[in-house]
This record gives C-alpha cells, sequence and structure tokens, in this order.
C-alpha cells in the first residue's frame, strides 16, 4: 500500500468502517517478505532484504544464546539446515516482566532508507522445545513488543510442542503475530526495533529452546511528493462528496 492511500486509511478508519476494513486487507494482499533470519550459515545476519530497508542482526548476544552450526545426523533445524538454540528450561522466567528484566529476550531493527516507509503485516517464527529423550511439558510464550507502541503487548504464541533432535521442524511449530491493524506500524520512515521474550508460566524441566526461520511480512513504497499529497486529498473530497450524496 502506498503513501497515498495509507493516509486515506488513516482519515476513513474513524468514520468509514468498512473503508478501513478493506484497505486493511489491501495490505495483507499486497504483503511479502521484507526481510528474515535462518541461521544456516552459523550466523546471525539478516537474510532477503528488500533493497529500500536496512535490517540489523538478530540478537542480543546473551549469555544464554548459543548459534547452532549446520546440522549433523542428530540436531536438525526448519529445512534440515541451521536454527537458534537458545534458552534451557530452567533459565526461564515467570512472566514478561521478568524475562524483560532478565534479558530474556530477541531484538532486531528495521530501517527504511530516506524517503521510503515501512507497513507491517506480520511477524512469523518456528519455535519448539529439542529434545532426544521425553518431554515433561510445560509452555513457552513468546510474546512481541516493539519500540514505536512501547509497552503494549502486540501477539503472543505459546510454544508446548517437542521435537525429536533427528526429525526436521514443520510448520506445527510455527507461529505467526498479525500486526496489519496495529496503525503505529503502518507508514513508519524511522528505525522501529522489535523485541520477541519468552517466559513460562509452567515452567518445563528438560529441553532446550529452539527457534528458526524469523520473518518480517509487509510493504515498502516510497513516499511520494507534495503533488501526490494534494491528488490524495482530492481523491478523499470526492470520495466523502460522493459517500454524502448516496446517503441523501
Amino acid at each position: 500500500m502506498n503513501h497515498s492511500c495509507l493516509q486515506i486509511h488513516k482519515v476513513c478508519r474513524s468514520r468509514f468502517g468498512i473503508c478501513a476494513g478493506a484497505l486493511f486487507l489491501a495490505l495483507q494482499v499486497n504483503a511479502e517478505s521484507l526481510v528474515s533470519w535462518s541461521f544456516d550459515s552459523n550466523t546471525r545476519a539478516p537474510e532477503g532484504v528488500n533493497e529500500n530497508i536496512t535490517a540489523s542482526n538478530f540478537g542480543p548476544e546473551g549469555n544464554f544464546i548459543t548459534l547452532a552450526l549446520t546440522p549433523n545426523s542428530t540436531v536438525r533445524g526448519v529445512g534440515d539446515t541451521g536454527y537458534l538454540q537458545t534458552w534451557q528450561a530452567g533459565w526461564t522466567y515467570a512472566s514478561e516482566a521478568e524475562a524483560l528484566a532478565n534479558n530474556t529476550y530477541f531484538t532486531f531493527t528495521l530501517t527504511p532508507d530516506e524517503n521510503y516507509e515501512i507497513n507491517i503485516s506480520e511477524i512469523s517464527f518456528y519455535a519448539w522445545v529439542n529434545t532426544a529423550g521425553p518431554y515433561d511439558g510445560g509452555n513457552y510464550n513468546y510474546f512481541l513488543r516493539s519500540s514505536v507502541t512501547g509497552d503494549t503487548t502486540l501477539g503472543t504464541y505459546t510454544d508446548n510442542t517437542a521435537v525429536n533432535s533427528s526429525i526436521v521442524p514443520t510448520t506445527d511449530v510455527q507461529g505467526t503475530i498479525v500486526l496489519s491493524e496495529q496503525l503505529s506500524l503502518q507508514g513508519v520512515t524511522e528505525a522501529v526495533t522489535f523485541t520477541i521474550g519468552v517466559y513460562s508460566d509452567i515452567k518445563p524441566t528438560a529441553g532446550f529452546m529452539r527457534m528458526d526461520q524469523i520473518e518480517v511480512n509487509g510493504t515498502v513504497s516510497a513516499i511520494p511528493e507534495p503533488a501526490s499529497w494534494a491528488l490524495s486529498a482530492s481523491v478523499l473530497a470526492l470520495f466523502v462528496g460522493v459517500a454524502r450524496r448516496r446517503k441523501r
């Protein structure tokens, strides 16, 4: 969705619910992968980055974060390639607040190029417990926040699935957090940092937490010149005028 449509959307949402809903749908339909992290080359560097944005490494470099090498006969990631090995079961905390206070989270930053803007539609990732033996249950609760939405939790994904070390993870352990209706994440023109944290309200006692194939979907578009703004205003005025005449 381009900048003109986004501005029309911001005006319409307060008066015309149908208009807002249609534009949200258009954003989702046009969304594409903006960046991903697959850890296939023993690195946290981003891959497939859109040409009009800059993406950071997937971090931070915490004491309990280790990066697995490409798989061998006993360890496998999504697509039978590399993955991110993170915390052991006993190292997680019982709430979001404790997780944040004890650095049990990852961050990454997206920055649009000058005169471009980002519209975020969703963030997805694979998450599972990797174990070679029995798994005693418990939950890993992943939560998402951003620098532009502050303390608001944008979504959560609860994982309580164990995958044997010799098995390649499938979409059964993929979580998706939809962001297309988060207005603060549409038309982003400056750097935005996302935080993916994890806590265990029901703490497991066995298994290592794994993550893989983190992906951000959305659109990137050029910010139009002032002349385009004038055209957008004219189109909006026409739309409102037609709507009023129909009411009569």
